[in-house]
């Protein structure tokens, strides 16, 4: 409770119990028994409103988490269903069965949250790529592009060969 500061120079908490402490008041302070709290700046709030601490939630990751519904009120674990992000449909569409990395890696998924007792939606996490899930990205493009063209190079020459060899080595008899 916010304590006044008497004109006598005693506190109202001190005259109440014939204390003889003396406190000094200061403009921007409210006195309590043996300590200085700022005061409030709005009327009516107390020591204990504005101080009070609040919980910070725990961060949403790829597991459930314990959070308290603002639908139903309820506590609980979530509900997590992962779903395959944009960008992982359009590496399965472009890259066809090298794509299908993006069913097998966190990076390409979203996880989303759900309430275990209404299915009140509390948001999603979306993991980063890791060096790990990009250096799959680039096997697999690599896959996709560079090995048929070194197919391609390799397949020109040896037919080049063969077309070499197949030719007579007098072609004035034509």
């Amino acid at each position: 409770a916010v304590v006044s500061t008497q004109s006598t120079g005693s506190c109202a908490w001190c005259q109440a119990r014939q204390h003889s402490c003396k406190h000094n008041p200061h403009p921007q302070r409210i006195s309590l028994p043996h300590q200085d709290v700022p005061a409030s700046p709005y009327p009516g709030e107390t020591h204990q409103m504005m101080y009070r601490p609040q919980a910070v939630p725990e961060p949403m990751q790829k597991l459930p988490v314990n959070r308290v519904c603002p639908t139903c009120n309820k506590q609980g674990l979530t509900v997590v269903t992962p779903a395959i992000k944009l960008t992982g449909w359009l590496l399965i569409l472009f890259l066809g069965v090298c794509g299908l990395i993006a069913c097998c890696q966190d990076g390409w998924k979203e996880f989303k949250h759900k309430c275990c007792y209404c299915g009140f939606s509390f948001g999603s996490y979306e993991p980063p790529l890791t060096t790990r899930e990009k250096m799959s990205l680039a096997a697999a493009v690599c896959c996709l592009f560079i090995v048929p063209i070194i197919i391609m190079i390799v397949y020109f020459f040896v037919v080049l060969a063969f077309v070499a060899t197949s030719l007579p080595s007098d072609l004035s008899d034509y």
